[in-house]
């Protein structure tokens, strides 16, 4: 017989077995349907197993559009179904993959290369899931083990566009913060980024300035020519150092100004592969901006060129992470590889060296100038530019801003957006008066239903109708 349906209930979860952030929902569907007569019979499940990958796509694909729209996440690519938050980098996502840390290794015992068959995924041992750990737990948790590695509540802001998720906020974030974000050696520098974060951006700069660590240039040219000194200086010693700006038109000035040094150094050897105008060499340090899970490269991982075949058009890479990889031609034909020798700072969130360089601007709000001036555990510096009158001007031009006082205002300027409970509103006042509305509503519903007929129409007539007749007589 033919149904009009089945009956299922949703349970929605928040975490894998492992205890990992997983949010998901499992349905269960009772063995049963209705047929048009009422009567109910056993439901034919062979469809429902045949299309259930294909309904596992769509509930991705719609809670992606959800968590965009509440949001304002961006996606990389799809992959069987599933999307990871753009922005997020490769050690923060690895660190929540505990289950597939224990099917890789269940792999690797049994013998298996590469994926797993289905019954070997299927048996892996898997803990049970347990019911009694407070959500709130959980949250602070991973913001513990997000902070061990250099991830934290603003970095999330410049990603989401929304604050840190309930729990997370106010003087827990705070307390978590104190006690892990220990990037920077120096005390007085964590106290500067708590004073930036806080939104005391002149203690802040104050600080930066009288540690020596803000530097005014002349003209953009010479803030990039001192950034890329000091960057040359830096690796000369050993140290790792990053350059970072807003704009990429600022970062491709500086990585072309680094690899001219690397190269009359005679550190870059062999073959030359040109990508976008730009030559690549042994020795190159870059970065691939898309994920390929089949080259084994996420959007943000970097590493060190070891060889390029020129004839193939292939480049082998050796990443930060250790692993060596190929990058195929059609990758990176599609402008999907930079040089990393200075990158955005939205690029280098999740990112630790021991130096970082930022180049000013008046685009660098305060989401975007915290995230860079925590990237360095030993040194983090700013570099400003002061304009000086144009000497063709034919009459005397406005003196320009102070270099401090321009980045103090630009520092002022906050891009990240609040959640209701960031910003004291009652949530629960709030679904009382969304409560009464729904009432009221119904009401008004119910007193529509219960009107007498709309009779206009008959009375627009009848009234014609007696018009006619009066002028007739």
């Amino acid at each position: 017989m033919r149904g009009d349906g089945f009956v299922g209930a949703g349970f929605r979860h928040r975490t894998s077995r492992a205890g990992d952030p997983h949010l998901h929902t499992h349905v269960l569907a009772t063995n049963a349907t209705r047929s048009a007569d009422g009567r109910w019979g056993a439901l034919d499940a062979r469809h429902l197993y045949l299309h259930a990958k294909t309904a596992g796509y769509l509930y991705e694909a719609h809670l992606r559009a959800e968590l965009t729209a509440r949001l304002g996440v961006a996606w990389g690519p799809v992959v069987h179904g599933i999307g990871d938050i753009d922005g997020i980098p490769d050690p923060l996502l690895k660190m929540f993959w505990t289950r597939r840390r224990e099917i890789e290794a269940e792999m690797a015992a049994r013998g298996f290369a590469r994926r797993a068959p289905p019954s070997t995924q299927c048996s892996t041992p898997r803990q049970a899931k347990t019911y009694d750990v407070e959500p709130s737990a959980l949250r602070t948790r991973w913001a513990e083990q997000t902070a061990e590695i250099g991830w934290d509540h603003e970095q999330f802001r410049e990603v989401v566009g929304q604050a840190c998720p309930v729990g997370l906020t106010g003087e827990r974030i705070d307390k978590i913060r104190e006690r892990l974000n220990r990037r920077q050696h120096e005390p007085w520098e964590r106290n500067a980024l708590a004073q930036l974060r806080g939104g005391k951006i002149d203690d802040a700069i104050s600080t930066y300035e009288a540690r020596g660590r803000i530097h005014t240039l002349d003209t953009a040219p010479a803030a990039r020519d001192a950034m890329c000194a000091d960057w040359w200086t830096a690796t000369l010693a050993g140290d790792q150092v990053l350059m970072h700006a807003i704009r990429w038109s600022d970062v491709d000035d500086l990585n072309a100004r680094a690899r001219t040094r690397l190269h009359d150094a005679g550190r870059l050897t062999g073959p030359t592969l040109v990508l976008d105008d730009r030559p690549y060499q042994a020795g190159d340090r870059i970065m691939t901006l898309r994920n390929e899970r089949r080259l084994h490269v996420r959007n943000g991982t970097c590493g060190q060129v070891t060889d390029i075949d020129a004839e193939q058009r292939q480049m082998t890479v050796r990443t930060d992470a250790g692993a060596t990889v190929t990058l195929s031609a059609r990758h990176m034909d599609n402008g999907h590889v930079r040089r990393a020798y200075a990158t955005t700072i939205h690029k280098a969130q999740g990112q630790t060296v021991d130096r970082a360089l930022v180049l000013g601007s008046d685009l660098l709000h305060r989401e975007a100038g915290y995230v860079a001036l925590s990237r360095g555990r030993t040194e983090n510096r700013i570099y400003l530019v002061g304009r000086e009158p144009r000497e063709e001007a034919h009459a005397p031009e406005p003196a320009p801003p102070v270099p401090i006082d321009a980045l103090t205002q630009s520092l002022g300027v906050s891009h990240a957006q609040h959640l209701t409970l960031d910003t004291g509103i009652d949530r629960h006042a709030i679904g009382r008066e969304l409560q009464a509305l729904v009432h009221e509503r119904d009401r008004l519903q119910e007193v529509a239903r219960q009107r007498p007929p709309d009779r206009a129409h008959e009375i627009e007539s009848l009234t014609i109708k007696r018009r006619t007749t009066i002028e007739s007589l």
